[in-house]
């Protein structure tokens, strides 16, 4: 089926984008492969298990830092500009993780990546879903997960074949490339309308939409977007909008349902544990290997299916599905553990159902409730937003 060429502008922005989640994937998962072999004798910066365990949380509590400031920055200087700043600051935490081996300067930089990553997480999926056309918005914004999980799957695929260092420029190089082919790409067209500059917002929405400044539609979107200013500036969000008014709290509950399912599900600390935790159980940690490449693969393809069929099966049916199939292998993968730990139960000749629960409940909260987080961040209400 032919393609127009606006609906692959819209795409190719939010591909490269999409290259600074992308980025942020490889660095959460980056020491997943490593972890394993930095906590062995002999390694190249030796790690104990206490040491091995904050690398990998800091980098969650610098996650805790960048969201509510860069809500406000990012209308003072633009979603562009914000995303792209991520760019610097993840080149400069890969430059010293490869001049510096220790572990303060590792804690140091895991730290400061969650930061950058916050700032992703706020910012652009905001840019996605103004740059899209009413038709595109929501698989463009769930384009985001998918760059995600790209990103993972790419960390683990070279951390089967790299060593520390090898894996740290191979992390590297894309940020690099981010940071050039996105000065490129054009600004929100929302946010140069919001600061008053019109002519570059028609100039931004005509190469997003492969027209000129005298077509119709792209007067009549640009009014769409004048009048959807007016609006938030009339209804300004607060915290007693939020929460004093029936529409609000529930704008707010949906929200943070949708992110307590993907926390609580463990998918997060799976993504980064996942090969530690089958090295432990087969006692092969080529195999392991094996097992967490082919879980990121089939993780980034679920998200690719995702992208279409959100805008045809709808929000709601993705995250009941999702988090029914979660809830299943969950059961599954807690059964398994109370007959391997507390019963004389010998479970060898069933691991292969421990390493499919575990891929199951990456793959169902990913198809829904992980992948649908940011688009439903966006999609709250205006004047619900502070």
């Amino acid at each position: 089926m032919f393609v127009s060429r606006s609906v692959l502008r819209q795409y190719l922005a939010a591909f490269i984008g999409g290259l600074s989640i992308f980025c942020s994937g490889a660095a959460y998962t980056w020491i997943t492969p490593l972890l394993e072999r930095l906590e062995s004798p002999g390694s190249i910066l030796p790690l104990t298990p206490d040491e091995g365990g904050w690398v990998v949380t800091l980098i969650e509590v610098g996650n805790l830092i960048g969201p509510l400031p860069t809500g406000v920055l990012i209308d003072y200087f633009g979603r562009k500009w914000i995303v792209w700043l991520t760019g610097p600051i993840y080149l400069a935490t890969w430059i010293f993780i490869l001049a510096f081996k220790s572990v303060i300067v590792l804690y140091i930089t895991r730290f400061i990546q969650g930061i950058a990553m916050s700032i992703q997480f706020t910012a652009l999926p905001l840019y996605l879903s103004e740059i899209g056309s009413k038709e595109q918005r929501g698989a463009l914004t769930s384009f985001f997960q998918g760059m995600w999980y790209l990103g993972i799957f790419c960390e683990y695929l070279a951390g089967k074949y790299l060593q520390y260092d090898g894996l740290t420029w191979f992390s590297l190089v894309p940020t690099a490339v981010f940071m050039l082919i996105f000065l490129f790409c054009p600004e929100s067209p929302h946010y140069l309308a919001m600061k008053g500059k019109e002519d570059e917002a028609i100039k931004s929405l005509c190469w997003l939409r492969d027209s000129n400044k005298d077509d119709q539609k792209i007067k009549d979107e640009i009014k769409e977007i004048t009048v959807a200013i007016e609006d938030e500036k009339a209804l300004k969000g607060s915290w007693k909008d939020l929460f004093g008014t029936r529409e609000g709290r529930k704008a707010f509950f949906i929200v943070q349902l949708v992110g307590v399912v993907e926390i609580m599900s463990g998918l997060l600390t799976i993504l980064v544990y996942c090969s530690q935790t089958f090295t432990r159980a087969s006692g092969d940690a080529a195999l392991a290997d094996t097992i967490t490449l082919a879980m990121g693969g089939v993780l980034f393809l679920v998200n690719v299916v995702e992208v279409f069929l959100v805008e045809r099966c709808g929000r709601r049916p993705l995250l009941l599905l999702s988090s029914f199939g979660g809830t299943i292998c969950l059961v599954i993968t807690t059964v398994y553990y109370i007959f391997e730990e507390i019963t004389d139960v010998d479970m060898s000749p069933y691991r292969w159902i421990l390493y499919v629960s575990i891929s199951g409940i990456t793959c169902w909260i990913s198809l829904g409730t992980g992948a649908l987080l940011p688009v439903v961040m966006v999609s709250i209400p205006s004047s619900f937003q502070i």
